[in-house]
């Protein structure tokens, strides 16, 4: 059972709960703060969102990491949270397509990078893991990591020295590729969003 009490004077309300135990606890409730979440709600919902967007971004610089999905997350969620006060839905269904078709674009990229200089699916496959290993380790680990990823790989699978070596660049170049492709995209969906939302607004 629920009890409101109201004093005669004061600014808060208590609320009674009354669980099956027949324990009651109290719990206060500014009404300033009741008052201020409708005027908070849409800075809070396009705050979520554009840190989404922003971690997409990002996230294209960093092998295996999602990039475009994130950025659609983001326009996603604030159309899920405010409803018509959001974007048209036409614009999320823009932004889905340029998600489906930028993992589409990454993978021919990495895969006819890869193919190019002798690459096997190995080498794609050790590329991607020595950039997520290199991503700890800076600028440096960024570069290197996905190459000696690749080359050892390829070494492991039979591959000599040299031909795994130009194969781990081939794959190095194909992934760089990708990843442009991935930011150029998420640049994309975000301004396409951001500009829909300030129309809406303004």
């Amino acid at each position: 059972m629920i009890f409101l009490k109201e004093g005669p004077k004061s600014s808060l309300k208590a609320v009674d709960f009354m669980d099956k135990s027949g324990v009651s606890k109290e719990v206060r409730r500014s009404p300033l703060w009741h008052d201020l979440a409708p005027f908070m709600e849409p800075y809070l919902a396009i705050a979520l969102a554009c840190l989404l967007m922003v971690a997409g971004i990002l996230g294209s610089l960093v092998p295996a990491l999602p990039s475009t999905p994130l950025v659609f997350l983001g326009g996603l969620t604030h159309f899920l949270w405010m409803g018509e006060r959001s974007v048209p839905i036409s614009i999320l269904i823009i932004m889905a397509v340029l998600m489906v078709l930028s993992l589409a674009l990454e993978y021919l990229a990495s895969a006819m990078g890869a193919q190019k200089l002798g690459a096997t699916w190995r080498g794609v496959l050790g590329a991607t893991l020595g950039g997520i290993v290199g991503f700890f380790f800076g600028l440096p680990g960024w570069i290197l990591g996905p190459m000696l990823g690749a080359l050892l790989f390829e070494r492991l699978g039979g591959y000599s020295t040299q031909k795994a070596a130009k194969a781990g660049i081939g794959a190095l170049l194909g992934m760089m590729a990708g990843a442009l492709g991935k930011f150029v995209t998420a640049w994309i969906m975000g301004l396409i969003f951001m500009g829909a939302w300030l129309w809406k607004i303004l």
